[in-house]
């Protein structure tokens, strides 16, 4: 804790301090006015120890707490080897601490040294602040400017020279002086046992000094009349700022909360009581200054990991912003128009052995993208930033000074002692570091605050921790609810942030890329000649230019958007459009590829050197392969092409360097996976296996350049900034794991997995998947249950109103073009790969697109992003007319909690923050892949396909429940009418089609059961799937279809059926012979393979009338089951509902009175009633039990 040095003393050296001071002044009496018993040496331990139990157990923590930080206390540990309080499994929060800090000044011992301090130090101590202030002046201005301390706070009390000052100043110096020497003793002799007798009075002079600049604050700021709770805060923010310094560091805000207890209980002691409603005072203006807000479930240890991981993003932050502006040559050279516009792109810390003195900026020429380093002080001489960089630069120190509270006038006068009235006066090397500084201030306490927040609506505990242990818990928790550590959150939250960036910028190309579609002809011809044109290998012709142009503007603006996450292309072209393989090459490519790593001595290693015998043996292998087609045709154009380029420079390029060179290109990259926009190109690619549609070129280029610069906004265009984060978590483990969700997120580990798993393997896999969505999905009823998606998932979040309102805007052409949402490929979500060309994907492509499937999706999406805009716009209003209101509160935490708008700290929102908010909630009530709300064992893709459609159901789960709980939580329970009127309308709509669909395609009405009102609410429910997979349990037949449903792989169960269908070909080839009648039998077994659908049709029309009536027969036998059992539990008018439904579809085979009379109830009960009674019984028992009761049986029933 500040304010307390870090080396303490033993029990001796304390008597030498006192001895010390009594001979300077020996009318002080030192004597301690509590008796001291005569006590034996054995009894000591026995009779100190003070149990909990018995006495003071009325205490609250944080009295125990002071105590046991207390002279008093640590006396006692000291001398016992125990805290006199255990407190294990106290954990403070900021109240606590400060408040600890208060009372550990007026423990007996304490309140002796610190009185006893202030009357021997009064006259030393104004001398020793004078000449201790002035050199920590001295040595501390330039630092403490640098880092925005006013400079006249070490400057005031030198030049002041008031009585009350310096009266201030040796009565607190003294006190905390004798103080901090005591307490340092004891610590030390407490933790080492050792004790450094040369430490001892230079830590009493650094706790003198620190205790003299904040006394000497709060004596000015007396002698000024300013307020009291004023006057402390400036008080515990002076010794908050020297006493770090002394410690050899700079201050950060976490020095200022920990020192306030200390200014608090140093004046308590020293003057009147009242420490706790000053701290009140403090505590409320600190944290409303801060804005961090109150929260007490996080200690001070939690609070400065999470400051120093928002001290990261803020510095992260600043050098992407400061990668934006623009600098202009002062004198340019017309011979040489080079450098002559440039941007500051990094900072590089003098280091000894560096050619440059001080500090020295990279900067790049902004037209040719070139790059040179100059000296800072060089930089300034030959730079002056540009007029319009400097009027945004100039607004935004003001708006920082508005969202803070901050004169930035006021504080600039200071800055520059007047010098300065407003900013426009500054040059710009100054005006550069006031931006940064009040910049990163800003940056820091936004981040802190939204870190804060969100651990605190993280429980430490819930209900699967209480019943299965943390552990098991950690697997059916999504994942960003399993991270425990205070700073891990405050990563999770980022990487919430990241994803939310994403989602906007693929809204964003969504929109853009569908303009560009109606300017592209859809004639493959056409498409390649405007790819010529568009990459500069033809000229524009007139009938292209305005494709071109367009093509032109959407690749500046991703060289921007590249540019504002401090990403630096390696170049700028003119004609710019990506180079990529086809997908059909790639693939074969990457196949290759993946076969010569695992056969040879690379094996996907990260670095390698081939020294000469590699190169031949590497060689050899490709030559051999390419000579016995052992590798696609593909990789041998390539392959070809790259020695014919290298040849001109090397006569013996080789293979074994040619395939060198692919394989830097090919192979994924940790920090950029798919190493389109920085990396130099190292080849060009043959023109044959080059794609040439636009549309798929910037498509696929778009999803790939959102994660990357994304990610380096937050982490740094190297990740530097996800290492320092994370080397603030103690957890290993949770360490693991955020490092995997970055490289999820990245797209690093599915692009991993794919190139170290089997060419032949992952192809299976592809297949099999994509077999499974083909034949559940586009031949099943999931297009008919997608249709109302919208009844439980936008609705209930969103309302009613707004959902009808955006749905009446989907009608227009105009508002849809300019939509931005995020559509991720349904098929790529199931098979994870998307640049596989294999031809069941296409069949599932193909074949989800003609069911409606892939249609269906898309409009869910946009209308969940309509009515997003139209929600986020009403709460805003909301908020805004009355922001402490119920309603006002209510829309402030719905717009941060579900579309990551800080309302209180915007004036308006952004047109990119509502893109990312509306794409965003399209992709949370869409259940679109997002890691950080799966369970972690959900997003592992070696899993996926044992997952296959049982994650959607997981996710809608989790989704439909969270907004529940949040929603409740704020007192409006109208989520729940809502769910239940979309539940009950979606679910009859949806029986209704399943109906038709049924009766067109098998020949026969579907059938839902009659059930209780209740039932058939939960039915219906089911049939939406509004809670996920618990929805299925719900619509399934019985427990062991839901079982079977839960717990079987999805291509598991389609093997069952094709081993019992080949069984029934066997069974059916012995009766009938080798006859239609035997495949059609066996044909009719395996239809349901194909999808329900496949399953009516081959009802309808091959299977054989014998199997037709088998069928009837078994849904019969289990209706009248029903009925019997509905009966036997008294609910005859049920019973009756179900046997009159049956018997009016099914006419032909009734079921009549005998089929339910009582006397089959009668037997039904019988056997129940049977089954349970013979269970234990032997052979002997159970034969003679069973005549007797169908003796019994028979008499009853012949009554």
């Amino acid at each position: 804790m500040n304010g307390q040095p870090k080396k303490y003393y033993s029990l001796e050296d304390i008597d030498k301090i006192t001895n010390f001071y009594k001979t300077q002044q020996s009318e002080i009496p030192f004597d301690t006015p509590y008796p001291v018993e005569d006590i034996q040496t054995d009894n000591l331990k026995e009779l100190s120890g003070v149990k909990e139990s018995d006495i003071f157990d009325f205490l609250p923590n944080v009295v125990k707490k002071a105590y046991n930080e207390s002279i008093t206390g640590m006396s006692q540990q000291l001398i016992t080897g125990e805290k006199r309080f255990n407190l294990d499994a106290y954990n403070p929060g900021v109240t606590a601490d400060i408040g600890a800090s208060i009372m550990s000044f007026f423990m007996p011992a304490d309140l002796i040294a610190t009185i006893a301090g202030a009357g021997v130090g009064g006259v030393a101590g104004k001398v020793a602040a004078k000449s201790a202030l002035g050199k920590a002046a001295s040595m501390g201005t330039k630092r403490l400017l640098r880092n925005g301390t006013k400079k006249e706070l070490a400057e005031s009390v030198i030049k002041s020279g008031t009585e009350k000052i310096l009266t201030e100043a040796g009565r607190q110096s003294a006190g905390f002086g004798v103080y901090t020497g005591i307490a340092s003793a004891l610590k030390q002799k407490i933790d080492t046992d050792e004790v450094d007798y040369g430490d001892v009075f230079t830590d009493a002079a650094k706790g003198s000094l620190s205790a003299a600049v904040g006394g000497a604050v709060l004596g000015r700021a007396t002698a000024k009349g300013t307020a009291k709770a004023l006057a402390y805060t400036q008080e515990a923010a002076a010794f908050g700022t020297v006493d770090p310094l002394l410690q050899g560091r700079l201050p950060d805000p976490m020095d200022y909360v920990s020192s306030v207890g200390f200014a608090l209980g140093l004046s308590g002691v020293a003057g009147a009581p009242g420490a706790v409603k000053k701290l009140n005072a403090y505590k409320k203006d600190f944290f409303s200054k801060e804005r961090i807000g109150e929260f007490d479930n996080l200690s001070t240890i939690d609070r400065q990991k999470q400051n120093n991981i928002a001290n990261v993003r803020a510095e992260i932050e600043w050098v992407n912003s400061r990668g934006l502006k623009r600098w202009d040559a002062i004198s340019p050279d017309a011979s040489d128009i080079s450098f002559t516009d440039v941007s500051v792109i990094g900072r590089q810390p003098a280091k000894k052995k560096s050619k440059f003195k001080g500090d020295s900026f990279k900067i790049i020429d902004n037209n040719t993208q070139k790059v040179k380093t100059l000296t800072r002080d060089s930089f300034f001489k030959k730079y002056k930033e540009s007029d319009k960089s400097r009027i945004k630069t100039e607004a935004a120190i003001y708006e920082i000074g508005e969202e803070l509270d901050i004169n930035i006038d006021g504080e600039l006068r200071v800055f520059t002692n007047d010098k300065a009235k407003k900013v426009s006066d500054l040059n710009d090397r100054d005006l550069n570091n006031f931006h940064q500084m009040y910049f990163k201030k800003y940056n820091q306490s936004l981040f802190r605050k939204q870190f804060a927040e969100y651990s605190s609506d993280i429980p430490q505990t819930d209900f699967f921790v209480h019943v299965f242990g943390k552990k098991v818990a950690d697997q059916l928790r999504v994942s960003h609810k399993t991270f425990a550590d205070r700073g891990s959150q405050a990563v999770v939250k980022t990487l919430f942030d990241v994803q939310d960036g994403i989602s906007g910028f693929e809204g964003k190309s969504f929109v853009d890329i569908g303009n560009l579609k109606s300017l592209i002809n859809k004639n493959k011809l056409s498409k390649e000649r405007i790819w010529k044109e568009a990459s500069g290998r033809e000229t524009v012709t007139n009938v292209n230019r305005k494709a071109v142009e367009s093509i032109q503007r959407w690749a500046n603006d991703r060289f921007e958007y590249g540019r504002s996450g401090g990403i630096i292309p390696k170049g700028k072209i003119e004609f710019y459009l990506p180079n990529m393989l086809k997908a059909e090459f790639k693939e074969a490519l990457f196949d290759d590829y993946a076969r010569i790593e695992k056969e040879s001595f690379l094996h996907f290693a990260d670095k390698f050197k081939i020294d000469e015998q590699s190169a031949k043996v590497l060689n050899r292998m490709i030559e051999n392969r390419i000579r016995t087609k052992q590798v696609s045709s593909a990789f041998d154009v390539l392959m070809q092409d790259i020695i014919r380029q290298n040849k001109k420079v090397n006569r013996n390029f080789s293979y074994a360097e040619a395939y060198s060179l692919f394989r830097q290109d090919i192979r994924p990259n940790k920090i950029n996976p798919h190493g389109q926009l920085e990396n130099k190109r190292r080849f060009n690619l043959p023109d044959e296996l080059l794609e040439k549609d636009p549309i798929k070129l910037m498509a696929i280029y778009d999803a790939r350049l959102g994660r990357r610069v994304e990610l380096s906004k937050a982490f740094g265009a190297d990740n530097v900034g996800i290492t320092k984060m994370l080397s603030e978590i103690g957890d290993l483990k949770e360490r693991t794991r955020l490092s995997t969700l970055v490289d999820q997120i990245s797209g690093f580990t599915e692009a991993d997995l794919s190139s170290k798993r089997s060419p032949e393997i992952r192809r299976y896999v592809q297949n099999l998947m994509g077999f499974e969505a083909m034949t559940k999905i586009a031949g099943g009823d999931a297009t008919i249950a997608n249709f109302f998606q919208t009844l439980i998932s936008t609705m209930p979040v969103l309302g009613i109103t707004r959902t009808a309102k955006g749905t009446a805007l989907m009608f227009s052409k105009d508002f849809r073009d300019k939509l931005p949402t995020v559509y991720q490929d349904f098929i790529r979500d199931v098979i994870g790969d998307a640049s596989t060309t294999s031809l069941m994907r296409r069949a599932t492509e193909k074949a989800s697109k003609y069911s409606g499937f892939t249609g269906i999706n898309k409009f869910n999406n946009m209308l969940a992003s309509a009515t997003a805009k139209i929600a986020i716009d009403d709460y805003s209003k909301m908020y805004k007319n009355n922001p402490n209101s119920i309603r006002g509160r209510y829309a402030k935490n719905k717009l941060n909690k579900l579309f990551n708008i800080d309302i209180e700290n915007i004036s308006d929102i952004t047109e990119s923050k509502m893109t990312s908010a509306m794409a965003s909630f399209a992709r949370k009530s869409q259940l679109q892949r997002d890691y950080l709300r799966e369970q972690t064992w959900l997003s592992n893709p070696s899993i996926r396909p044992f997952l296959l459609f049982k994650s959607f159901g997981i996710k809608q789960a989790g989704f439909i429940t969270e907004q529940m709980t949040r929603e409740l939580k704020e007192g409006n329970p109208l989520i729940i009418a809502r769910l239940a009127m979309g539940g009950m309308a979606g679910g009859f709509a949806i029986n209704y089609a399943k109906n038709m669909v049924s009766q067109i395609l098998s020949g026969r009405e579907f059938e839902p059961k009659e059930d209780t009102k209740f039932n058939e609410f939960v039915q219906s429910i089911g049939s939406v799937g509004a809670f996920g997979m618990l929805s299925e349990f719900m619509d399934a037949e019985d427990l062991a279809n839901q079982i079977e449903f839960t717990l079987k792989p999805v291509f598991y169960s389609d093997l069952e059926k094709a081993i019992d269908a080949m069984g029934e070909f066997q069974r059916s080839v012995d009766e009938f012979g080798f006859t239609p009648t035997a495949f059609r039998r066996s044909v009719y077994k395996a239809s349901p393979i194909l999808g329900t659908n496949v399953r009516r049709i081959s009802e309808r029309f091959i299977a054989t009338e014998a199997q037709k009536r088998n069928a009837q027969s078994s849904r019969k036998g289990r209706v009248r089951v029903d009925a019997i059992k509905l009966m036997s539990e008294g609910k005859s008018d049920l019973a009756i509902r179900r046997t009159r439904q049956w018997n009016k579809n099914n006419p032909t085979n009734p079921i009549t009175y005998e089929d339910v009379s009582y006397k089959e109830i009668y037997k039904y009960l019988m056997r129940k009633h049977m089954k349970v009674k013979t269970e234990g019984m032997n052979r002997e028992e159970l034969e003679a039990y069973r005549e007797f009761m169908e003796q019994e049986c028979l008499e009853n029933l012949n009554q």
